[in-house]
């Protein structure tokens, strides 16, 4: 399990109403999939979410999205969307590189920052942070998260937190594995993820 505290982020989700959720820019099954899980459950608790990332994602990963409305910059975004927030929550990256077009409305705007990242590469970005570098993928920090706030796992959210630690493990073969890891793994299949048949959408549907 992760050594994060997220007793503040906690007490943060509950004392605010309008979220707004971002990734790196070509975002990959870990980024999209734990950005979307936090939609989720930030949603069970009656919050406001909105999506915006720095670029749009692959096709491969259209089946993650299915009714979600992730937004990108260039897509229309304006200042005033990213002014909506009172609280903005970037996943999966602690980089400027990896918020271009991102990073200007982001240093514009007055909503309390926070990012949930597992990479050793950081920059300052004026946020709250909650890292850890030893997690094997952010899906892993999210569901952690989701557990701190008694969310329950359904067949979607725990395809997406699937599909974000499986493709970040390298699907469990990297050394960053570890029986937490697994552990997790197999609450997510008993709320309903099919590792076959994510496998198939992601890498599988266009061959």
């Amino acid at each position: 399990m992760s050594t994060i505290n997220w007793a503040p982020l906690c007490e943060l989700i509950h004392s605010h109403q309008k979220f707004l959720l971002s990734c790196h820019v070509r975002p990959d099954a870990d980024a999209l999939g734990s950005e979307l899980a936090l939609a989720c459950f930030l949603r069970e608790l009656g919050k406001d979410v909105r999506i915006i990332n720095p670029s749009a994602h692959p096709r491969s990963m259209d089946f993650l999205v299915q009714e979600h409305e992730v937004r990108y910059v260039g897509d229309g975004v304006s200042t005033s969307e990213f002014e909506w927030a009172e609280v903005h929550i970037v996943l999966d990256t602690s980089a400027w590189s990896q918020l271009p077009g991102l990073a200007n409305f982001y240093r514009k705007t007055d909503s309390k920052k926070v990012i949930i990242d597992h990479h050793v590469s950081s920059d300052s970005l004026g946020a709250d942070e909650y890292k850890d570098v030893t997690s094997p993928a952010t899906g892993c920090l999210v569901y952690d998260l989701g557990c701190a706030l008694n969310c329950s796992l359904n067949p979607e959210i725990a395809t997406l937190l699937y599909a974000a630690i499986a493709t970040d493990t390298g699907w469990f073969r990297f050394p960053s594995t570890t029986a937490y890891t697994m552990q997790i793994i197999g609450e997510l299949i008993k709320a309903g993820a099919e590792p076959h048949q994510i496998y198939e959408l992601l890498y599988e549907q266009n061959n």
